[in-house]
């Protein structure tokens, strides 16, 4: 079998993060993948050594992109609908004649919504030569990405929420992400770099790694503010940050505060886990709404693997989980909420590490890349009609 993954963006993006672990383990199983980027295929480096070749869209047309049998593909995986991955995976399939798979990760309609500030309804009754002005190649084309998911082979998606987007007549199946064995587990604080970062010895330590955008802005302006009202009450709390900032959202409330907040921006992959290990607790800030019910923080996995307490909104992954027993659950999510719940965890360590020890629990069971890429392998032989996957008694979920 030869799949071909296609994603929205370089290898610095979340995304590529999964389908780089996907995509190896796949290649130990014995399928030939490849994977393909826009552009900036050298930031391969950013993740690991890659089992698979590594392509940009300009390979294809001097094509360069290649199996090791000699064949095309006989699958591309489109990761998301995104409208630079859909004008590219028609291209492939139409040169290759192949199926395909679109992966959902995200409520599409909400990120426009939050992006550009107008109802998708209002967006779809646009004439479409001015929705073409509009929406940037990155998001999801409002009149043409229905039409690629109902002509698509099948469809992936990170949380079962999603299927409420993949047209009935297909099947779909749910693939979890994963987080990488060798990285995230419990390890020792770093003591030098706690040092670096100028943290006092008796500071709480909180760390949020990930991007901030028009979508999560709010919730992770919450946490900022969470932590400034902790300072404010006399309870030492230092937040550490990873990502990129796509907008502003400081302001008065929290620039006040600004020696407890510590932004180290993009960071490698490698040195995530030592700035990990920094904390006492990780928050995955929001609350229950159209944006969080439709995704899978990619950090929740690693989170959990590290083997400290997390506090997470009760929605999405939330749903798998046993507050006060493998987690800690956030009802609304706003920021004298997280204040609540961050101020139980330091006033109570030693029973909140029970809570982290079965987050990890949790994360082993459910997080493997190899466990959820044997998942992804026996979809992959269904749309092909190569295989009928059987448990017990009965047939394996499709929807």
């Amino acid at each position: 079998m030869n799949v071909l993954f296609v994603n929205y963006h370089d290898f610095s993006s979340n995304s590529a993060i999964h389908i780089f672990n996907f995509a190896n383990q796949l290649m130990d199983m014995g399928v030939d993948c490849g994977v393909c980027v826009p552009k900036n295929k050298q930031t391969i480096h950013l993740i690991g050594k890659a089992k698979f070749e590594i392509y940009d869209f300009s390979d294809f047309r001097k094509r360069r992109i290649h199996f090791r049998d000699g064949r095309g593909p006989d699958i591309i995986h489109a990761w998301t609908p995104r409208e630079i991955v859909r004008q590219f995976t028609q291209k492939l399939t139409n040169h290759y004649e192949c199926k395909y798979i679109v992966h959902l990760e995200d409520n599409e309609e909400a990120i426009l919504k939050a992006t550009y500030n107008m109802d998708f309804e209002f967006l779809t009754s646009l004439p479409e030569n001015v929705v073409n002005r509009i929406i940037d190649k990155q998001f999801s084309h409002p009149l043409r990405y229905k039409e690629f998911l109902e002509k698509a082979d099948g469809i992936t998606t990170i949380i079962d929420k999603l299927f409420e987007f993949k047209p009935q007549h297909l099947i779909g199946k749910v693939i979890w992400p994963g987080y990488e064995e060798k990285l995230f587990m419990p390890r020792p604080v770093d003591i030098k770099l706690k040092a670096d970062l100028g943290i006092p010895e008796k500071s709480f330590v909180v760390v949020y790694s990930g991007n901030v955008h028009h979508s999560n802005k709010k919730e992770v302006y919450s946490l900022y503010l969470a932590v400034a009202a902790l300072n404010r009450k006399g309870i030492p709390v230092k937040l550490v940050r990873t990502g990129r900032d796509f907008v502003d959202f400081y302001d008065d409330s929290i620039r006040g505060y600004k020696d407890c907040f510590i932004d180290l921006g993009f960071v490698d992959r490698e040195m995530l886990p030592k700035i990990m290990s920094l904390s006492d607790v990780f928050v995955q800030p929001g609350t229950s709404d159209e944006f969080n019910d439709y995704r899978f923080p990619s950090k929740l996995p690693e989170f959990f693997a590290m083997g400290k307490p997390v506090v997470l909104p009760n929605t999405n992954i939330g749903k798998y989980l046993s507050d006060g027993n493998n987690c800690i659950l956030l009802k609304k999510g706003n920021a004298l909420e997280i204040c609540e719940k961050l101020e139980f965890v330091f006033n109570n360590m030693d029973a909140c590490e029970m809570i982290g020890e079965k987050g990890r629990e949790f994360a082993v069971q459910n997080f493997k890349w190899s466990v959820n890429t044997q998942v992804l392998y026996e979809f992959y032989m269904n749309v092909l009609g190569n295989a009928t996957i059987i448990r017990g008694n009965r047939i394996d979920a499709t929807y």
